[in-house]
């Protein structure tokens, strides 16, 4: 028999076969192109997903760290790609530059970008010069705290008159180390679409008006707009003669602990057509909150709404201590066209009005179809349940809660999905909770019925029989308990995991496998498919 030879790590003999460039550019666009980093617009026919998630809670923050991964991906790459061949490095400059990793290297970037600029002429095609046509993300909420703000200030009026393209801006952390008005007169004012991380001004300019305000008239392809508020109790109106603000693009409104105004006010009396998607801090109980009179104009239009937790510490408080980020009970009466509500806040007083939105949802045929809800800490363990003389079967027979030893979230949390058991609003079909993954099937059956992960398939069981399903923060349903894993046997054949290890192995496996098959019972499994994870987040087992 004759012995096959080695695969050679030589190259064929040529001639050699050569791709086509253009299959070429393909290929590297399908590896170095990121997607549009802000949300994008809810049409009248969509239906809610978990993309609808990504820009606030644990969701959120898990997008932003991955999308900061993707960057110094595609950063890395680019930059190996480009020394290949002559040939390949204008196509792989575009996406180096496209969407940059910020720290330290703000000031390279510009001295790049104001290097190419001074090497460019009038004779050229295009109006402005390379690197900075390519860029179309610029992301400065990273910048190293080592960078002075001068540095910062001098980096950003350099290359805001180069770059025409840019439709995505992140501002840096706390105060702007320049104006606002600088953005509206920079190159792409007109042809930004996402401006996100800009906080409100409290100060005016020497005619009276808002600076923040005066920017946003400036932005007319604004699609998706993120303020953060100061967290204070300062009420200053806008000029009730001033001119309408017009945003006819703008679908996605974020207003993070922005309680009122000069931009409040005139976002009131603004026009915003297109308005779809609303996250906002409530705060209703406020002496002088203006999130109601928001909510009250513009609620026909929302069909997202998401309430974000306070970012003031300590939590504000009425005198009679009840906490005043909690939202109206008439939430669905000011949103009729709302079909997904996230709701973030774990205030207990937050949670007993989202209770009482819940069950006046089912008296009034409301079309809202997916809840999102934050992970309550602490679940009781089922040795603590059956010290207290609850058992599975006496929980889900009831349908209530009887332990003492939770916390006021725990017990608010059980009686919301209570109310979801008794009285469900009539369209909901999906609750998902925020900063919960499921276990893997692969970890075994013992894993899956443990901790967090346990108690939530425990729900799903329950849920489901109103036809609602209960998915995690990345919308995927419980994993069927049929797979073996190494916690334990799943439902395949005798509940004995098979070994090609030898017979000292066998007799282990059939221990273990016979261990399990008269030991531990497991409570009530949801239904569902696999969620749609990467693989490098954790699990709620425990």
């Amino acid at each position: 028999m004759a012995i096959p030879k080695p695969p050679s790590s030589s190259p064929p003999p040529p001639p050699l076969p050569t791709l086509p460039f253009e299959i070429q550019r393909r290929i590297i666009h399908f590896r170095l192109a990121l997607d549009s980093s802000y949300p994008s617009y809810i049409g009248e026919a969509d239906e809610p997903s978990p993309s609808w998630d990504v820009w606030a809670g644990v969701k959120g923050r898990n997008s932003a760290c991955k999308r900061v991964e993707e960057r110094k991906d595609v950063g890395r790459t680019a930059k190996g790609l480009m020394g290949v061949c002559k040939a390949w490095k204008p196509v792989v400059m575009k996406y180096l530059y496209a969407e940059p990793h910020l720290t330290h290297n703000l000031p390279l970037l510009s001295t790049a970008i104001t290097r190419g600029d001074a090497k460019w002429s009038d004779i050229n095609i295009h109006q402005f010069s390379l690197p900075g046509r390519y860029i179309t993300t610029l992301d400065l909420s990273s910048i190293s705290s080592y960078l002075h703000p001068t540095q910062i200030r001098k980096a950003c009026l350099d290359i805001f008159p180069l770059i025409p393209n840019l439709t995505h801006l992140i501002v840096p952390k706390g105060r702007l180390p320049f104006p606002h008005e600088e953005i509206g007169y920079s190159a792409f004012a007109r042809h930004l679409k996402c401006l996100e991380g800009v906080e409100v001004d409290r100060e005016v300019d020497p005619r009276g008006r808002d600076g923040l305000v005066q920017l946003l008239r400036r932005l007319p392809s604004l699609e998706v707009l993120g303020v953060l508020g100061p967290g204070g109790d300062v009420l200053l109106l806008d000029d009730e003669s001033a001119p309408i603000l017009r945003l006819s693009k703008l679908h996605t409104l974020k207003l993070d602990g922005v309680i009122c105004g000069r931009l409040m006010t005139a976002l009131i009396r603004a026009e915003l057509p297109s308005l779809r998607r609303l996250l906002l801090t409530p705060h209703y109980l406020h002496i002088m909150d203006q999130t109601y009179a928001l909510q009250e104009t513009h609620g026909d239009k929302i069909v997202s709404l998401t309430y974000l937790p306070s970012n003031s510490w300590p939590p504000r408080s009425t005198l009679e201590g009840q906490a005043v980020n909690a939202p109206a009970e008439q939430t669905l009466s000011l949103h009729p066209n709302l079909r997904h509500l996230s709701f973030l806040l774990q205030e207990k007083d937050s949670m007993d009005q989202l209770d009482i939105i819940l069950r006046l949802a089912s008296s009034m045929g409301h079309p809202l179809k997916v809840l999102t809800i934050p992970k309550w800490t602490d679940p009781p363990s089922t040795s603590s349940a059956a010290a207290d003389g609850i058992s599975a079967t006496g929980l889900f027979t009831n349908h209530q809660i009887h332990t003492t030893t939770t916390t006021d979230a725990m017990t608010t949390s059980h009686q919301l999905l209570d109310t979801l058991v008794q009285r469900p609003p009539p369209k909901l079909k999906r609750v998902n909770v925020d900063g919960f993954k499921w276990v893997k099937a692969e970890l075994g059956k013992v894993a899956m019925t443990a901790g967090k992960s346990g108690e939530m398939r425990m729900w799903a069981g329950v849920l489901s029989r109103n036809g609602i399903e209960l998915g995690d923060m990345d919308g995927g349903l419980a994993p069927p308990m049929s797979v073996g894993g190494v916690g334990g046997m799943g439902t395949i054949g005798s509940n004995r995991r098979r070994s090609s290890g030898g017979a000292g192995m066998a007799r282990m496996s059939l221990g273990m496998g016979m261990g399990m098959a008269g030991g531990v019972k497991s409570p009530r499994d949801g239904s569902g498919s696999p969620p749609r994870s990467s693989g490098r987040e954790d699990e709620d087992g425990g």
